[in-house]
């Protein structure tokens, strides 16, 4: 007689393929049925007619099973919502309770497709140019070659900086104070005008601050002309063109004198 066990459980016996043990040699099968997709140590043993048996068993086969394909996940660059490059770094999770994740590969469009590639965590991976939503999409094989489903991520690629102006005072040429009223207007077409930030000098700079539609700054102190430098930068970290307003700082009361009749003393005009 001929059994089978699995990872050390009960023996099973397996069939002659004659339909009888009885010969000095003999050919058999050993079914295996309703199995769970893993990794099993499968031994056999054969018993003769005087009842003795093989000990140890013969050597153990290693199976695997596995009907399923791999989960797993898609991350483009730590779940940022926009980027400033068509080079996406793609993180990567898989995992199979069967045969483990083999392959993967990727696609920009869910039609065409890289070659298949030696799983990793992460991977570098070129994206459509052109600014906009960009979606990549991943699959991953395990070694018994079931796919996985299709995932997929998606970030928004805008290489573009936004656009802005600003007034000072709503466009008044003269202020006689250093704190001055700034009106801005500013625009992004794809991830949004997020932060702003203002000079006296283009050199030195406030640190940048949420953008709002209005902003109180405070103007370098001496009368004259005054410029006030703007930046605006968007979602993506983009940073716009400076852009300016001009205003003059009159702060000084005027001076100035007057004389009666050239400054006479004595008047016999009452008129003056």
């Amino acid at each position: 007689a001929v059994e089978f066990r699995l990872n050390n459980g009960a023996w099973t016996a397996c069939a002659a393929s004659d339909g009888a043990f009885d010969e000095d040699s003999e050919a058999y099968a050993c079914t295996i049925s309703s199995l769970a997709d893993g990794v099993y140590t499968a031994e056999v043993r054969a018993t003769n007619r005087t009842g003795i048996s093989s000990n140890p068993p013969y050597p153990a086969l290693t199976l695997i099973r596995d009907l399923n394909g791999p989960g797993g996940s898609v991350n483009i660059n730590n779940s940022a919502s926009y980027t400033t490059s068509s080079t996406a770094s793609l993180a990567l999770s898989a995992s199979d309770t069967g045969s483990g994740v083999a392959a993967m590969r990727f696609s920009n469009d869910n039609l065409t497709w890289c070659n298949w590639e030696t799983y990793a965590a992460s991977k570098s991976w070129p994206m459509t140019s052109g600014e906009g939503s960009k979606t990549v999409y991943a699959q991953f094989k395990d070694l018994a070659g079931n796919l996985s489903a299709v995932y997929n991520d998606t970030i928004i690629l805008d290489t573009g900086a936004p656009s802005g102006a600003i007034s000072a005072n709503s466009g008044a040429l003269y202020t006689t104070t250093t704190s001055v009223n700034l009106a801005l207007t500013a625009s992004d077409t794809h991830s949004g005008v997020a932060l702003m930030r203002f000079s006296n000098d283009a050199l030195t700079w406030s640190s940048w601050e949420a953008y709002t539609a209005s902003k109180t700054w405070g103007l370098a102190s001496g009368d004259g002309s005054k410029t006030i430098y703007g930046q605006f930068k968007d979602g993506a970290g983009n940073i716009s063109a400076v852009t300016t307003a001009s205003i003059a700082l009159d702060a000084s009361a005027p001076t100035g004198s007057m004389n009666i009749n050239g400054s006479a003393a004595i008047t016999n005009n009452a008129g003056g």
